[in-house]
């Protein structure tokens, strides 16, 4: 995660690790940035829309499938370190919620 923030050029970062349902609707209304990890992006994506403010970045770690099946913009993808051993690639997406 912190890797990904450095490589994204993100400032200003607080890491909130609790799962999207209990993060306090107090903290979201300062939130420039989300990451996504660990579930797929099609299955939270209708969650983000409703709780964050269009414009809102989402820094995920999935597969170009994944990001295909959603209406986010992508403005950034990065190689996962270790994709030369996977089958099925992953990337970390800079996606922005539309």
């Amino acid at each position: 995660m912190h890797e990904a923030i450095i490589k994204l050029d993100i400032n200003n970062v607080i890491i909130v690790d609790k799962s999207l349902e209990h993060v306090s609707n107090d903290i979201i209304v300062d939130v420039d940035y989300v990451l996504i990890r660990g579930i797929k992006l099609v299955d939270i994506y209708d969650v983000l829309v409703e709780k964050f403010p269009r414009g809102t970045k989402v820094v995920y770690f999935g597969s170009d499938k994944d990001v295909a099946a959603v209406s986010a913009v992508v403005k950034r993808k990065l190689e996962m370190p270790g994709n030369d051993r996977r089958v099925k690639p992953l990337h970390i997406y800079l996606l922005e919620i539309g």
